[in-house]
C-alpha cells in the first residue's frame, strides 16, 4: 500500500513538528490550569481545541509535500497514503511522549480525572479507575491515529489536483 515515495523526509519532519506542537499543547494545558481538579469542567472544550494546530500542521505538510514531491500531479490516492504515512509515524511518536506527559508534564493528570468523573460525573468508581497510565499509551495515540485519518481523507480530498 505504502511506496517508497510516501515514507520521506517530509513525513518524518512533520511528524516530529507535531510531536512537538502536541507536546507544546500539554505544556500549555497545564500552565493554563486546565488539568486542576477545580478546572476539569472545562477541559474536555480546551482539549478540543488542539484539533485547529492539528489540522494547521497536516495543512502545511500536505502543501510542502505537494509543492515539493509531486508538483503537478497531487492525487487523492497520493495525498491519502502521504497523509497516512504521517499519521503512522505520529501515532508511534505518541506512544512515548504520552509516557512523558503523564510522568513529567502532569503527573496528577489521571488521578484528577478519576476524582472529577466520581465526584462531579457521579461515574461508578470502577469505571472511573479504567482511566490509568497503561490505558492512556494506547488510548491516546489510537485517538491520534483515528483523528490523524479523518483529517488526511479531508485534506486528501480538498486539496487534491487531477
Amino acid at each position: 500500500m505504502f511506496s517508497r515515495r510516501y515514507w520521506t523526509k517530509y513525513e518524518i519532519w512533520w511528524a516530529l513538528i507535531f510531536t512537538l506542537v502536541f507536546l507544546l499543547w500539554a505544556v500549555i494545558e497545564v500552565e493554563a490550569g486546565w488539568h486542576e481538579l477545580k478546572n476539569f469542567e472545562n477541559h474536555l472544550f480546551f482539549t478540543s481545541l488542539f484539533l485547529i494546530p492539528a489540522m494547521v500542521c497536516y495543512l502545511l505538510f500536505f502543501f510542502n509535500k505537494r509543492s515539493h514531491r509531486f508538483k503537478k500531479r497531487f492525487k487523492f490516492k497520493h495525498a491519502f497514503n502521504s497523509g497516512m504515512a504521517l499519521t503512522i509515524l505520529i501515532t508511534l511518536l505518541n506512544i512515548p511522549i504520552q509516557f512523558v506527559i503523564h510522568q513529567l508534564v502532569t503527573p496528577n493528570y489521571l488521578e484528577n480525572l478519576q476524582i472529577y468523573l466520581v465526584e462531579t460525573l457521579k461515574m461508578d468508581s470502577s469505571i472511573a479507575s479504567v482511566f490509568t497510565l497503561s490505558n492512556s499509551l494506547w488510548f491516546f495515540p489510537f485517538l491520534l491515529f483515528l483523528f490523524g485519518t479523518l483529517i488526511t481523507l479531508f485534506y486528501a480530498t480538498v486539496l487534491r489536483k487531477h
